[in-house]
């Protein structure tokens, strides 16, 4: 069973209760604050927060996107190949490409953690000053321009999204391995 985030019930992958909700949300929220400055600057009073935090926002709901698109395979994808080889041929080409995608998300999962480098955060008792001394990193230190936050806050969407772009290409692998096709189709 697969729980769906935005109706907080149990569904079936297949049926993608989430998706057509998610997506209006997402991209309300994403645009809404570019919408808001183009108003506010053709009244003569901008504020300049709203274009860094539509940028982040934009971030973020590529990368989900891109998880999600992961889990279903719903990525772009040249299958040349499989109009000419055998249905054993296809899913070892599925298969092959299953992998190249969980080794894209582990390396995404290692470039994260060296970034954050939770160990050393930990070893220097969380004080930032201290980590920017032993490691030149100041991840933690630099703030937004104009939102006055910590970027660090901004950019954790990268350690979340390569645990979840894992887990889906594991569960894909796995599927995969299993003989399990993965059809789903998206509803109007």
């Amino acid at each position: 069973m697969y729980w769906s985030s935005v109706c907080l019930k149990p569904s079936p992958l297949a049926s993608n209760d989430s998706i057509p909700v998610a997506q209006p949300i997402s991209a309300l929220g994403a645009t809404a604050p570019q919408h808001q400055t183009s108003l506010s600057r053709s009244l003569g009073w901008a504020l300049y927060w709203a274009d860094e935090l539509a940028i982040y926002l934009m971030i973020w709901a590529v990368l989900v996107g891109a998880s999600i698109s992961v889990k279903l395979r719903t990525g772009i994808a040249v299958r040349l190949l499989h109009d000419f080889l055998p249905e054993r041929g296809t899913r070892l080409v599925d298969m092959m490409v299953d992998t190249l995608v969980l080794a894209c998300a582990l390396s995404l999962l290692v470039f994260s953690w060296i970034w954050y480098d939770p160990a050393l955060l930990i070893a220097s008792g969380f004080d930032i000053g201290a980590f920017k001394t032993a490691s030149y990193n100041f991840i933690y230190h630099e703030p937004t321009v104009t939102l006055g936050i910590r970027k660090f806050w901004l950019w954790l969407i990268m350690p979340v999204i390569s645990v979840t772009m894992t887990i889906h290409s594991v569960s894909n692998l796995l599927q995969a391995l299993a003989g399990e096709a993965l059809h789903i189709t998206l509803k109007d």
